[in-house]
Formats: C-alpha cells, sequence, structure tokens
C-alpha cells in the first residue's frame, strides 16, 4: 500500500481497521505493508495508520520514505528502517516520526502484560502509543503489527522526553509499537520489546540516564525583549504560553540555564 498524499486515516478504530498484508511480490514500493512517500518533493504528513493488522509484508509493517538521492527525481523511496533522531526535529514523510522504544515486557500474577519504554519526540506534545502483538519476530527486529493489543496516550517534557508503563490484561509475543502526533504523524514500528533499547534497559534507567544528558535541546533567544520566563517548572525557555511557539528572551534563557 502506497500513500503519497497529506492528511489521511489508515483504520483507527475496530470499525474501521484493515488487514495489511502479503506486500511484496509486485514492485519494490510495494515491499512495506504501507509506504508513505510524497508528489513533486513534497513529502506526505498526516498519515494516520492506528489499529490495524499488518503481518507477512516482505519489507517493514511501515515504511517513511526519503527523498530519492538522485535531485534530478522528486520522487521518494523505500528505504526500510529510519533511525530516531534527536528532538525529532528532521523533515521527510510523516515528519519521519520516532518510533518509542520499548524494554522487556514482564507478566504480572494477574494475567497481564506490563509494557515499559521511553519516546523522545518533539518538546512538550502528546503522543497516541498503540501496541502490538506478532507470532513471530520480522526479520528486520523491527515490528509488523499483526494483532492491536491497546493504547496509551503520553506527553513529553520540554526535553521531548518520556517514560511510560502500561498494563494490558492477556499475554504477548513479539510486541510493538507506532507514535502518533496529535497532528496525526505515524511513525514506523518499534523494534519488538526488549531487543533495541540499548544504553539503558529498565524505566529507571531512562529516566536517569536518558531524560538529561543525551538529547539535551540548546536554548535558542529568538526575540529581543527582556521578559523572564513564565514557568521555569515547563523545561521551556518561553515568555508567553498563550501564543503559539517558543517566544524566548535573553533574561528567560540565562534563567532556564541556571535551573
Amino acid at each position: 500500500l502506497t500513500v503519497n498524499a497529506s492528511l489521511l486515516q489508515i483504520g483507527g478504530t475496530s470499525q474501521t481497521a484493515n488487514q495489511i498484508a502479503y506486500n511484496g511480490t509486485n514492485s519494490e514500493a510495494d515491499q512495506a505493508g504501507v509506504f508513505i512517500g510524497g508528489r513533486n518533493g513534497r513529502p506526505a504528513v498526516g498519515v494516520t495508520i492506528r489499529g490495524n493488522s499488518l503481518h507477512d509484508d516482505d519489507g517493514v509493517g511501515i515504511d517513511l520514505g526519503r527523498r530519492h538521492p538522485n535531485p534530478a527525481f522528486s520522487v521518494f523511496i523505500v528505504d526500510g528502517v529510519t533511525a530516531n533522531d534527536c528532538l525529532d526535529g528532521d523533515f521527510g514523510p510523516n515528519l519521519l516520526q520516532n518510533y518509542p522504544l520499548l524494554f522487556e515486557p514482564t507478566e504480572n500474577g494477574n494475567g497481564g502484560t506490563t509494557i515499559t519504554g521511553y519516546l523522545r519526540g518533539a518538546p512538550a506534545q502528546e503522543f497516541q502509543l498503540d501496541f502490538y502483538s506478532n507470532p513471530t519476530a520480522d526479520p528486520s527486529g523491527y515490528g509488523e503489527g499483526a494483532v492491536y493489543i491497546g493504547s496509551k496516550l503520553i506527553r513529553t517534557s520540554g526535553n521531548g522526553f518520556t517514560t511510560f508503563t502500561h498494563t494490558i490484561s492477556g499475554s504477548f509475543l513479539n510486541i510493538t509499537a507506532t507514535a502518533t502526533d496529535s497532528f496525526g504523524n505515524t511513525s514506523e514500528f518499534s523494534c519488538v520489546a526488549g531487543q533495541c533499547t540499548d544504553p539503558v534497559r529498565t524505566i529507571e534507567e531512562a529516566e536517569d540516564v536518558l531524560a538529561t544528558s543525551i538529547c539535551a535541546e540548546g536554548i535558542v533567544v529568538n526575540i529581543t525583549t527582556d521578559e523572564s520566563d513564565i514557568d521555569l517548572d515547563d523545561e521551556l525557555c518561553d515568555i508567553n504560553t498563550v501564543e503559539p511557539g517558543l517566544q524566548c528572551s535573553l533574561r528567560a534563557a540565562i534563567e532556564e540555564a541556571e535551573r
């Protein structure tokens, strides 16, 4: 399934979910379950993919493509798993939305499975995490999503980081997840839970090590006024939370840096 248009929804509820499977026999663009590209050099964005059953595709379940390396071609091509980036500020299909990182799940005594992990994304934004199980792991180590098993709403800090814990009734194999931002951009599938979480292995390690040290963003002064930061507890340099976007004065930047 190839998507080159923006602002589309594929699935989303049990009534509208789709089965997307066995792609990869006709052309390169069909290798993924869903390939998100673009047209005329403009990437497709706002493509929401939630609650579907994606399985047995030759490529990954969801592939956020990249521009053709030859600038003469204004098309997007399949490129497999796209690595996450700090603060998710890159540009491409679905804004190359970062996927979650999942730790090894645990089964608790009352028949439930607890999933923990973390997400690096745009700062101070809400994301819907969707979780899936799979009878077998994809050869790439990253997911497809054969059976939708639940969702959780999370919000990142001003440093673009959050951990999460979610318990689902039942026992599940090869759990994967996607993240969808408030604008409808769905990520690729995560790595299978417990397989790709170096350099940390637990939610406690993530909160101790990653939340502050690895992905800190430089403070950018972008206005010439001298107001103070309106809220030092939100980890954002901003003198006005009513207006959209960050408005960071020199005074506010100093206050935030010394916080």
